[in-house]
């Protein structure tokens, strides 16, 4: 984000500060008042950043639709700039809050997009952050097997990285996998999840 004030960038390492220690409230009254200053100065780059930090808030608030607006919003700005890695670490968090609403299916198409662009990247948080968003939703439609590998992967290079943060997180949802029965796919395992199937909501801010 370069030519930003530093002013933005002092107010969005906040945001990320507050949402990494849970006060969602207080992140999200920072996102917000950077991103009408990036959307006023047309710093789509800057908007695309607090979108996706927007969405984190919103979820794990319980305002998915919110979060979904937000994740949706960034996006568009990450397609429409042609970043494929930030465009990953965008649709991560919209596949997690698809599968929160209850779209498995979505859910785990833009898991899948997200890992492959993720992968074709030089970014190993963003890489590590999609691993883990397809590794849920595959825990959540009783792939069990095949989601904690990916999140085990996950958190060996949160660790690798030493983001702190990160592998706490990934091992939170870690533990959710060893809490779903172990079963192979059958032709209703893509069935969006109950209320009781939602994986923790205590994150970082997207890596």
């Amino acid at each position: 984000m370069s030519d930003v004030p530093a002013s933005l960038i002092d107010g969005f390492t906040r945001g990320t500060h507050l949402l990494r220690a849970g006060l969602c409230d207080e992140a999200m009254v920072e996102f917000r008042a950077v991103y009408a200053q990036a959307r006023h100065l047309s710093n789509e780059d800057l908007m695309a950043a607090c979108l996706c930090e927007m969405g984190w808030c919103n979820y794990k608030l319980g305002q998915t639709e919110h979060a979904l607006e937000c994740a949706m919003g960034a996006r568009g700005l990450r397609q429409r700039q042609g970043n494929t890695i930030e465009l990953a670490r965008a649709l991560a968090v919209e596949a997690i809050v698809f599968l929160d609403l209850g779209f498995s299916d979505e859910a785990f198409d833009l898991s899948v997009e997200a890992v492959d662009l993720a992968q074709a990247g030089d970014d190993a948080a963003v890489l590590a952050f999609a691993l883990n968003a397809k590794g849920i939703v595959l825990a959540v439609c009783r792939e069990t097997e095949l989601g904690m590998a990916l999140i085990e992967r996950a958190v060996s290079m949160a660790a690798e990285q030493a983001n702190v943060a990160a592998e706490a997180y990934y091992l939170l949802n870690l533990g959710f996998c060893h809490t779903k029965p172990k079963r192979r796919r059958s032709s209703a395992s893509l069935a969006g999840p109950s209320a009781s199937a939602r994986p923790p909501s205590t994150c970082p801010s997207a890596p």
